[in-house]
C-alpha cells in the first residue's frame, strides 16, 4: 500500500477555475486559504473563444441569442468581487487559433477590441494576469500599453522542452518588454520532475513555472492537438443544446481507454500528497474544471491544499475520471506509486497489474467494471466511421 510518512500539501500560487458562478468566490473565501489565488476565466465568446465552451453558457442567453451585456455585468461583479477579497484574476485568450488572423478585417476589428478591453480591465485594476495559447499575440497585442498586466503562456503554447524555454525567452525580448509571469509547462511533462528542473533552470529567474495538475488526459494522445483546435471553435450564436443532433463525438481518446482501460493510470494527474515533490521545482499549480459546480471545485481545491478528500475514490479529483461509476479507493495505490514521478520508463504492466487490482475489487462490490465512454456508446464513436 502506498505511503507518504510526510505530506505536505500546496501552499503556493494556485489558479483556480471560475464556472461563472458567483458563488465560488465567496465559497473560495470561505476556506480561509493562504495560498497566492488567481481565479481564470473565459471572455465573452464574442471577444474570443477559449479552450473549453462557456461555462454555465445558457445563463446569459435572452431571446435565443448570447447577450454581451448580460455577461459583462456577470463578470465585473465577479472581478470587483474578487478585488475585494484579495484575489486575482486570469483573463483566458488561450484559443490558439487567436492572433492568427485570416484577413486584414481580423486584424483591423478582432485585435483592437480585445486591446481595448485590456486596456480597460487594466485601468481599473481588476485582472492581473491574461492567459495566450497563441505566441503571435506577444505582437499583435501592445502590451506596453498594460501597466498591471502580465502575462501567462498557456498550455496550448506546447512548452515542452528546454529549447522550447530558450526561444519563448528571445521572443519576450523581442515582442514584449517585461519578463513573462508565468509559463504554463505542456501537460505531459507533470510527471517528468527531472525535466521540469532542467526547464526550471532555463528560465528567467523571475518567471514562475506552472503545471496543471488534475486533468488527467492521456500522454502524447494523438488526439490532443485537433480536440484542442475544435474546443476553440464553439459557435457562439446558438444555445449550448446545438449539438444535441450532432453525432460526431470528439472524446476520440476513449477508444484508447476502452481497449486498454489501464491507460487513464498512466495520465496526466497526481495525488495531492505528492505536491511536495514540487516544491522549489515549480511556482505555481492549476486545477482543471470549469465546467464543475462549485461544490465540485472546492473539493478539488481542498484536496490539493489541505489533504481533506475521499480516499475511498481517487477518481473523483481527476477531471476527467469523476464521471465513472466505478471507484480507485487509495488504499490499491502500491507502495512505490511515487516512481511515476520522476521520468522513468514504467512498463505497462505495472499499470495493468494496478487496474486489474481496481477490476478486481470493483467486481467484488459492483460485480463488473467499465469505463464509460463520456457520454457516448461505442456505437457512437463509430458512426460516422467511412461514411464521409
Amino acid at each position: 500500500m502506498y505511503k507518504n510518512s510526510n505530506p505536505h500539501f500546496w501552499e503556493g500560487r494556485i489558479h483556480i477555475p471560475y464556472n461563472n458562478d458567483i458563488g465560488l468566490v465567496e465559497a473560495v473565501a470561505a476556506i480561509g486559504l493562504k495560498n497566492d489565488i488567481f481565479f481564470y476565466f473565459a471572455p465573452s465568446p464574442e471577444l474570443s473563444g477559449t479552450g473549453r465552451r462557456l461555462p454555465n453558457y445558457a445563463l446569459f442567453f435572452e431571446d435565443n441569442k448570447f447577450s454581451t451585456e448580460k455577461f459583462e455585468k456577470h463578470m465585473l461583479q465577479f472581478l470587483m468581487l474578487c478585488k475585494e477579497k484579495g484575489f486575482r484574476t486570469n483573463l483566458l485568450l488561450n484559443n490558439v487559433l487567436l492572433g492568427m488572423p485570416y484577413s486584414n478585417a481580423d486584424l483591423k476589428e478582432k485585435i483592437p477590441k480585445i486591446q481595448r478591453y485590456l486596456e480597460e480591465m487594466d485601468k481599473q485594476d481588476l485582472v492581473s494576469l491574461i492567459t495566450i495559447g497563441n505566441p503571435y499575440l506577444l505582437e499583435l497585442l501592445n502590451l506596453k500599453k498594460l501597466k498591471n498586466i502580465k502575462i501567462k503562456t498557456s498550455v496550448n503554447l506546447q512548452i515542452k522542452s528546454e529549447k522550447s524555454v530558450d526561444m519563448l525567452n528571445v521572443l519576450a525580448k523581442t515582442f514584449y518588454s517585461g519578463n513573462i509571469e508565468e509559463v504554463e509547462i505542456q501537460k505531459d511533462l507533470l510527471r517528468n520532475i527531472p525535466l521540469l528542473k532542467k526547464i526550471r533552470e532555463r528560465l528567467d529567474p523571475k518567471t514562475k513555472l506552472s503545471i496543471l495538475i488534475n486533468e488527467g488526459c492521456l500522454k502524447d494522445c494523438p488526439y490532443q492537438q485537433a480536440h484542442q483546435i475544435h474546443s476553440c471553435n464553439f459557435p457562439t450564436d446558438q444555445l449550448p443544446e446545438y449539438d444535441k443532433d450532432f453525432k460526431f463525438g470528439i472524446a476520440k481518446c476513449k477508444y484508447v481507454t476502452v481497449i486498454e482501460k489501464w491507460r487513464f493510470l498512466d495520465a496526466n494527474w497526481i495525488l495531492p500528497e505528492q505536491v511536495d515533490y514540487y516544491n522549489g521545482v515549480v511556482d505555481s499549480m492549476k486545477i482543471t474544471g470549469r465546467d464543475d459546480p462549485t461544490q465540485k471545485i472546492i473539493e478539488t481545491i481542498k484536496a490539493f491544499t489541505q489533504g481533506q478528500y475521499n480516499r475511498n475514490n481517487i477518481l473523483t479529483i481527476i477531471s476527467l475520471m469523476k464521471m465513472e461509476d466505478w471507484i480507485f479507493p487509495f488504499s490499491l495505490l502500491p507502495e512505490d506509486f511515487d516512481r511515476v514521478l520522476f521520468g522513468e520508463d514504467i512498463p505497462n504492466a505495472y499499470y495493468m497489474k494496478l487496474f486489474e487490482d481496481i477490476k478486481q475489487y470493483n467486481e467484488s462490490i459492483l460485480k463488473n467494471v467499465n469505463i464509460k465512454l463520456k457520454g457516448f456508446s461505442t456505437n457512437r464513436l463509430h458512426e460516422y466511421e467511412g461514411v464521409l
